[in-house]
């Protein structure tokens, strides 16, 4: 019996199909195996140890990860950020490597003195006469540094000597002391300009008591009394006249190392007006505290701290010595 077409062509169509069906398995099965050699080789490369240099890398990568973690933490004290600060200043600061007048000289003086770099990045709030006396004298640069600070009242000035009064002897008192070192006195600060009030202070402490007696409050009575010269500092009359405000009694002493040291034995410290010389290049006031036994004198010089850790024998100021005075406690009335 003859088929009819429809017949026909629907048997072919069932003909065909599964040889395309065919075709996509294929297709299929190497794609998969495609997939399967693909994966095999991410996984030897994962399970495959590092070369020495990837090791080296990943270490290094390591280590830099600690470090700044290191960095950031320590960057959270003032102390590393000072550290900083003072790094990025040095580079800053290079600018005054052989620069003429005070920034040179500061430069100069920023290895034994690091807190000139301060001063350098503010110099245009410093007078020079500040400026001058601390390139010649070093020692105060921590005074001129906190100098901004006391302008802008961020100093707490704190007049409490009881500690210096219980101390044995004489104590070193420096003018350029932060708590009175910025007070007005005569035609500067007494920073550099108190060296007499200042010695005074010292036998005063030592031999009255600390109330009253501290450099700022001697330098103002000083100053309103007569007893400062515009241009050449305190008067010598401060010593000789004025200390009996202060509950003391002055002897002028003929220079004479017998003289010095018999005062010392009773007790009497002695102040020295010095002329140019070790301790200054016009006019300077020092105390001389104590004798030690065939060496010299122990002074306090008001603005040398390491010069007042030194014996000096008389030969060696003798003939800076202008005049002298010794002090004892004035007798209550």
């Amino acid at each position: 019996m003859e088929q009819t077409p429809p017949v026909r062509r629907r048997r072919r169509r069932e003909r065909e199909w599964p040889a395309v069906e065919c075709g996509f398995f294929w297709l299929a099965v190497l794609l998969a195996l495609l997939m399967t050699v693909n994966g095999a080789f991410r996984l030897a490369g994962a399970l495959r140890p590092a070369a020495p240099a990837d090791q080296s890398a990943a270490e290094g990568a390591d280590q830099t990860d600690q470090s700044e973690g290191q960095s950031t933490d320590s960057d959270t004290s003032g102390e590393a950020g000072g550290a900083q600060e003072s790094g990025t200043a040095a580079s800053a600061l290079a600018q005054y490597d052989g620069a003429e007048g005070y920034a040179g000289q500061l430069y100069d003086l920023l290895d034994e003195h690091p807190e000139a770099a301060y001063v350098l990045r503010n110099l245009a709030l410093y007078p020079e006469r500040l400026l001058e006396f601390v390139v010649r004298f070093p020692e105060a640069m921590p005074f001129a540094a906190a100098y901004p600070d006391y302008i802008n009242g961020n100093l707490s000035l704190e007049l409490d000597l009881s500690g210096e009064a219980a101390a044995d002897g004489v104590p070193l008192l420096i003018q350029w002391d932060s708590r009175w070192g910025y007070t007005s006195y005569g035609d500067g600060l007494l920073g550099w300009t108190g060296c007499g009030p200042t010695c005074l202070s010292m036998v005063a402490i030592h031999l009255c008591g600390w109330d009253g007696n501290d450099p700022a409050s001697i330098a103002q009575y000083a100053g309103e009394n007569g007893y400062y010269y515009n241009g050449s500092g305190s008067a010598w009359t401060l010593m000789s006249e004025a200390s009996a405000h202060f509950g003391l009694t002055a002897t002028e002493l003929t220079l004479d190392e017998n003289h010095i040291l018999r005062a010392l034995e009773a007790g009497e410290p002695v102040i020295c007006a010095m002329g140019e010389g070790i301790f200054t290049d016009n006019g300077h006031f020092i105390v001389i505290t104590g004798y030690v036994e065939g060496q010299g004198f122990t002074i306090n010089d008001p603005n040398s701290p390491s010069n007042s850790e030194k014996v000096w024998s008389f030969d060696t100021f003798r003939d800076q010595v202008k005049n002298l005075w010794s002090f004892r406690a004035a007798p209550e009335e």
